[in-house]
């Protein structure tokens, strides 16, 4: 099981907000394939996504990126 959801979600690093590398799993927040993640480093909290992450986009609001986009991005 372990295998399958290391496959489904990338190795979450750095934090989108304090570029740290502390992430650590919360609780599902709407089940299914959303995922609520604390970053340990700064608290700063965010859903992930076997597709995305979702990350702050300047404005005030949040934005879900690729997985691809975000380790560019890091």
């Amino acid at each position: 099981m372990t295998t399958v959801l290391r496959r489904h979600f990338p190795k979450l690093s750095p934090c989108p907000k304090c570029r740290c590398q502390g992430w650590v799993k919360g609780g599902s927040s709407t089940g299914g394939d959303l995922q609520y993640r604390t970053c340990r480093g700064c608290g700063h909290g965010f859903k992930v996504s076997p597709i995305g992450v979702e990350v702050e986009d300047g404005r005030g609001g949040s934005v879900m990126v690729d997985w691809r986009t975000f380790s560019e991005r890091a």
